[in-house]
């Protein structure tokens, strides 16, 4: 892989949508490539978490609802978000499933607790919102975009990066790897990511 990138991003969409999705909306989800989730803000599109996909952006996302609704996704206070802290509602069994993937006790605990969460867990699905970086490229070329993504999100200000998790699973570029520069064309604003970097 050598030469460089221009990303041209689409968005931000809805994550779930609340009526039909529009005819060039849908046909920006018919593609792969990367994606960042986050949610709006006075000052811009805050950033949440980057993923790719090799199939359908619409394939690939429709999962991340349901991983919130079974209690394996962090939970965050949306009104404190939106002022770039970070409150946690719900420990995610993202982090409690790596030692026992298939822990009952704590999937019971969500259960029993979602009755008070769940209006957190509604403000927040309706929040979040996704830009859509259509690629189509190798695996190891869109988990480089990710990782690089993820690591200037890791970077930004001291509150920005309170928010991200470095439990991340990422595979950055290896020593052995040469560098890809891309740039990023963004619709708006968007916190804590420069419109160049290197993968």
């Amino acid at each position: 892989m050598s030469g460089s990138l221009d990303i041209r991003w689409a968005g931000p969409y809805a994550l779930l949508p609340r009526g039909a999705r529009s005819v060039g909306e849908m046909k920006a989800w018919e593609a792969p490539g990367v994606y960042i989730i986050g949610i709006p803000t006075k000052t811009g599109f805050l950033p949440y978490w980057a993923g790719y996909t090799q199939k359908k952006f619409s394939d690939r996302l429709f999962a991340h609802p349901k991983e919130f609704l079974i209690g394996s996704y962090d939970i965050l206070d949306v009104h404190k978000m939106t002022q770039g802290k970070k409150e946690l509602v719900w420990r995610g069994g993202y982090y409690w499933s790596r030692a026992d993937p298939k822990d009952w006790r704590a999937l019971s605990r969500f259960v029993k607790n979602l009755p008070a969460l769940a209006s957190q867990l509604q403000a927040l699905l309706r929040a979040l919102q996704v830009l859509l970086g259509a690629m189509t490229c190798e695996r190891r070329l869109n988990e480089r975009v990710e990782a690089a993504i993820m690591h200037a999100l890791f970077n930004s200000s001291r509150d920005q990066r309170a928010l991200y998790s470095k439990a991340m699973r990422l595979h950055p570029r290896r020593g052995d790897e040469s560098p890809i520069p891309f740039s990023s064309r963004f619709p708006c604003t968007v916190r804590g990511l420069p419109a160049r970097l290197t993968a």
